[in-house]
């Protein structure tokens, strides 16, 4: 079976890369999704086209360039062949699929060391991240 179809659940992972363009999380941004199917599989909702709205991951610190210091929220942008064609309750269902689109959106700008001080002009940076199944062997597939 391919392993990029596996079902997402309740609780799994999301792992975002650290590399948003030219800007750099000095954290690695790391969130856990929540499913909101009308179906279980080993007692997890399965996740249903939607539930990525809510995963944010607030609090990464970021550089780029000569900009240091900078704040801001993680979250999923678009997804891109994470759906199968498989639907409940009119949803399409969310599979590991390939890296999907993420984008780090600036709270709290980074700033030049240089004197006076310059603030990173950029407001968003658009980067990728994935989804990491719990449990590799569960036989969970869609589509």
């Amino acid at each position: 079976m391919d392993p990029l179809k596996l079902v997402v659940l309740d609780g799994d992972t999301v792992q975002f890369d650290t590399t948003f363009g030219p800007a750099v999380a000095l954290n690695p941004p790391v969130a856990h999704i929540a499913g909101s199917g009308q179906f279980s599989v080993n007692g997890k909702k399965v996740c249903i086209s939607g539930d990525e709205a809510s995963v944010k991951v607030p609090g990464v610190t970021y550089q780029s360039g000569i900009f240091m210091g900078g704040v801001g929220e993680v979250v999923i942008e678009k997804l891109q062949e994470q759906t199968a064609p498989r639907v409940v309750g009119g949803k399409p269902v969310m599979v590991k699929g390939v890296k999907f689109l993420a984008k780090l959106k600036v709270i709290s700008k980074a700033k030049s060391t240089s004197s006076p001080p310059q603030e990173d002009p950029m407001s968003e940076y658009l980067g990728t991240g994935e989804f990491i199944t719990e449990s590799p062997t569960r036989s969970t597939y869609a589509g």
